[in-house]
């Protein structure tokens, strides 16, 4: 289930084999939509030239974000999760990437 924000229609780029228009819902993910959010990483994974360019999440991480309302938002067509964004304030936590950046705590 997702908790629409908005709907409405995406018009296909008409530079496309397909030129149709197609129904959208904007919303929060909650955990119904797992394996939805998986597969769709998993087939941005596949599709990249350069797999270093995209940061895998696990699994894990995954099902966590989707347990915690409004954490996970995404575009919903009639053939299935079309695209997502993760939304995590990590804090001082181990998984905040200001690390490799070499933040100090207080920036973090």
């Amino acid at each position: 289930m997702m908790q629409a924000i908005e709907s409405g229609i995406i018009k296909r780029d008409k530079r496309l084999p397909s030129e149709r228009e197609e129904d959208y819902e904007l919303g929060f993910l909650d955990i119904s939509l797992f394996d939805e959010v998986i597969a769709l990483q998993d087939l941005i994974c596949r599709s990249l030239p350069d797999r270093e360019i995209f940061r895998r999440s696990t699994a894990e991480f995954i099902r966590e974000l989707l347990e915690v309302e409004s954490s996970i938002i995404g575009v919903l067509t009639h053939d299935g999760l079309a695209a997502y964004s993760m939304i995590y304030f990590p804090g001082k936590s181990k998984e905040n990437l200001g690390r490799d950046i070499g933040l100090c705590d207080i920036e973090l």
